[in-house]
């Protein structure tokens, strides 16, 4: 299976800066302040039994379809060209295009090349035309990638003012042409409109921890981001903090505050 077909697995889920720092997801913390561990995975892949081929509706156009494999709720369909297909519940929710031979891209981009603010323009037609609410997302931003030669284009339903896991990830290459299209957690968090973040009582366990964790090494430590996730289908608020302590480490630390 190629790198790029399992992208969407990997694509984070917010935009974190690049900065060389050592990863330590280590506690998750409720509340009350008790720690509790989690087991960092990633998704699981399996193929079912008795799943059939499909014939889709793809932006008008019917595409046969056989299914490939699934990852959590996703069931995943390949046609004839080896694009991909992101299936829940009965709702295309995502595809990946296959991967050209790197000489026709080449061959492709001596024509004319889309900038970031046309990616942007195509990213956000797309999004109104095959995203319920779109005009509820906002945009995070777009980001070019060296790798795939394509832009990277963001979008995510907030909560005051806040990331949640209802995100919309859309690539593009310089010619123009969605390559792939992501948007599987669409109104995982509708019903929690309105839900008050207790802000100082977050900033609080989160100084808590981080004090009792790295005590005299501590040299200072920033609110990375926060976002709100889904876990043992309880809402959570996942913050990422990085961490500076005296002997010049860095670590970006990993903190659940149960919501509910």
């Amino acid at each position: 299976m190629k790198v790029k077909k399992v992208v969407y697995i990997t694509i984070i889920a917010i935009i974190i800066t690049s900065i060389p720092i050592s990863i330590s997801l280590a506690r998750n913390v409720s509340d009350e302040g008790k720690v509790l561990e989690t087991n960092y995975t990633m998704a699981n892949l399996e193929v079912k039994e008795n799943m059939s081929g499909k014939e889709l509706n793809i932006n008008g156009k019917k595409v046969n379809t056989l299914y490939s494999y699934s990852m959590n709720e996703v069931d995943i369909y390949i046609d004839k060209n080896e694009n991909e297909y992101l299936q829940k519940s009965g709702v295309t929710v995502g595809f990946i295009k296959a991967m050209e031979v790197e000489k026709q891209i080449e061959d492709k981009l001596r024509e004319v090349e889309i900038d970031e603010k046309a990616a942007l323009e195509i990213a956000i037609e797309y999004g109104k035309n095959n995203v319920d609410e779109f005009e509820k997302y906002t945009t995070l931003g777009v980001k070019f990638c060296n790798t795939y030669n394509e832009y990277q284009v963001y979008f995510n339903k907030m909560i005051d003012n806040c990331l949640t896991m209802d995100q919309i990830y859309i690539t593009i290459n310089k010619l123009g042409n969605i390559t792939s299209f992501l948007a599987d957690k669409q109104g995982m968090f509708d019903k929690y409109q309105g839900i008050n973040i207790e802000e100082n009582l977050v900033n609080e366990r989160i100084e808590e921890f981080v004090n009792n964790k790295y005590g005299q090494e501590l040299k200072k430590y920033k609110m990375n981001s926060k976002t709100l996730k889904m876990k043992n289908e309880k809402l959570v608020l996942e913050c990422m903090v990085e961490i500076e302590t005296h002997k010049d480490t860095n670590y970006l630390e990993g903190f659940d505050y149960y919501m509910e």
